[in-house]
């Protein structure tokens, strides 16, 4: 059996003052869970005092099929959790002004696409074993020319020991420093290559972009200074040109001359010399990309004159 109730009057508690008329068709047990059909669910203010409905303008008029003894209370209290889609609509479909439809699904999140590739991509790394050795190697040198430099030299000037033995610890002291400075400080550590949106997304299109790759892309390249402090050396592709110097530890040069006109007297000059080994690109998964980028290096070196 259904229970029929008409509405008829004003619904205080939306959204505005709505004139309501109309019919709810409900079964008894579909009203013990509050489901209400017709109007689908309204927020019922059947669950206040008859004082409180009377001065609201709500009036509950029973049609056919009423059940004795139904209460409408606990159908009231159970459909307060839901607006009624009816009743922030006019009654020729259009929304309401300053009213929120229910059926508009609520805006979700707009995840970001995972991108394959990060934005400085590692290309080249000469290893962990070396590098930390390299760096081991020029604390030792400058320990040494410490030792020999600042204290047994000294001792033997103090002494008045032959000049043979004071220029011998002397160079003990020199010598390693100046070797291990000039051959040690073109060596690259690292190289990272800074990729555009498109060609983060998947492996496919970083080949298209490395294939024609940009002379403006840039290139981080990262080797240690005399102390083995980490220096990173920006520059582009276009910059990059292929040498032979230092009986060949240098591979790769760049013009600096306008980098260090800018900079002060007392900081370290730009990294301008580069020594690249071949082999090491293979201790990374991109390491092809540098493969790639240098034998484009090498092309635009010979088109030039």
């Amino acid at each position: 059996m259904n229970i029929h109730l008409r509405l008829v009057g004003v619904l205080p508690r939306c959204h505005g003052a709505v004139q309501i008329q109309g019919r709810i068709a409900m079964s008894p047990v579909a009203a013990s869970f509050g489901a209400i059909r017709g109007f689908d669910t309204f927020r019922l203010s059947t669950t206040t005092s008859p004082a409180t409905r009377q001065r609201s303008g709500i009036r509950w008029q029973p049609a056919i099929g009423e059940q004795p003894g139904l209460s409408l209370r606990r159908a009231a209290s159970s459909s307060t959790a839901k607006s009624s889609l009816s009743s922030n609509s006019a009654p020729s479909g259009k929304t309401i002004p300053g009213t929120k439809s229910e059926t508009s699904a609520s805006p979700t999140l707009a995840r970001a696409p995972r991108l394959a590739f990060p934005e400085h991509l590692v290309i080249y790394h000469a290893g962990t074993g070396k590098t930390t050795f390299l760096a081991c190697l020029k604390l030792t040198t400058i320990f040494v020319f410490v030792f020999f430099g600042l204290i047994v030299t000294p001792s033997y000037l103090a002494a008045r020991e032959p000049v043979q033995k004071t220029a011998a610890v002397a160079l003990c002291a020199v010598v390693p420093f100046i070797y291990v400075a000039y051959t040690t400080t073109p060596f690259v550590t690292a190289i990272h290559l800074s990729l555009p949106p498109f060609a983060r997304t998947s492996a496919e299109m970083l080949k298209r972009f490395v294939a024609n790759v940009p002379p403006t892309t840039r290139l981080d390249i990262q080797s240690m200074s005399l102390i083995g402090k980490p220096r990173t050396s920006s520059t582009t592709v276009a910059d990059l040109r292929p040498s032979n110097k230092r009986f060949g530890m240098v591979n790769y040069e760049r013009d600096t001359k306008a980098l260090n006109k800018g900079r002060k007297w007392w900081r370290f000059r730009a990294v301008g010399k580069f020594n690249v080994q071949k082999g090491n690109e293979g201790n990374v998964k991109t390491g092809w990309v540098w493969q790639e980028i240098s034998k484009s290096i090498a092309k635009k070196a010979e088109k030039k004159p």
